[in-house]
């Protein structure tokens, strides 16, 4: 198989398993893929040169470590920097740019995802946000592309820095669509004993989402999945969407929203 900076994580580990664990050898950053369900997530969204940023290592590194298997890498092996890793590494501020440091949320276990969206809503037109994260937001990327909004990120150290402007195209996500037609009550009894129940309000992040991805996966045919949260989980919208699966949600009170998830 031949390869280059752009390959997905996931056509690697289609093409051959073991290079599960040659990746993961590179960089304890990388060391997730080794875990099923967080690999389920991230494997299909993260190309090679994706990972070399998260783990700091240069795109030889994994060059090394894949050649052996089998793979066919670029001839000269000169891919350090494609020129879209260039760009984003020239993130500059400017007098249109609003900085937002989301780390001492994350390190409080909150999501904040609300915070962002807010202070995309308030930009400029031709402002951009300058998000600081402790990681690299890869499920957000998908929900500000639907939203209409292109990302630029940069790793200094151990902190990403990721630049969000807006591109005016946007596209709807599928799955986020409520059935006004019948109640969530009614929805809810349609499917009767063939409900699975999940409560994952004191899970940490990211397992809450994972961990209803997983039951979403190997739901059978006229199954739901009735899920207790703290709060509408906006970056499970894509992987739902890309699934062909519907989400309903009803508000029960402060820090509690009941969701039904179903296959189309």
């Amino acid at each position: 198989m031949k390869i280059s900076a752009k390959t997905k994580i996931s056509e690697l580990i289609r093409f051959n398993a073991d290079s599960i664990n040659a990746i993961s050898s590179i960089h304890k950053n990388l060391e997730k893929l080794r875990n099923p369900l967080l690999r389920k997530v991230l494997a299909s969204r993260v190309t090679i040169s994706d990972a070399a940023r998260i783990s700091g290592a240069d795109i030889q590194s994994f060059y090394k470590v894949l050649q052996p298997l089998g793979f066919d890498i670029p001839e000269g092996s000169n891919e350090e920097k494609s020129p879209e890793d260039m760009n984003e590494l020239m993130i500059v501020d400017d007098e249109n740019t609003v900085m937002l440091d989301v780390r001492p949320l994350i390190a409080s276990n909150n999501d904040p995802f609300h915070m962002i969206m807010k202070s995309l809503a308030s930009l400029p037109p031709d402002g951009s946000l300058h998000l600081i994260n402790s990681f690299e937001p890869v499920p957000l990327y998908k929900v500000l592309e639907c939203k209409g909004y292109t990302c630029q990120t940069q790793k200094t150290g151990d902190v990403f820095h990721v630049m969000i402007r807006k591109n005016g195209i946007s596209k709807p996500l599928e799955a986020e669509t409520i059935q006004e037609e019948e109640s969530y009550e009614d929805l809810k009894a349609r499917f009767g004993d063939n409900l699975i129940s999940l409560d994952v309000r004191m899970m940490e992040m990211p397992m809450p989402m994972i961990t209803i991805l997983k039951a979403f996966d190997e739901l059978k045919s006229g199954h739901a999945i009735h899920v207790v949260h703290r709060k509408f989980p906006h970056l499970l919208v894509p992987e739902l969407d890309e699934r062909k699966g519907m989400i309903v949600s009803q508000e029960r009170g402060p820090g509690e929203i009941h969701l039904l998830i179903f296959r189309k």
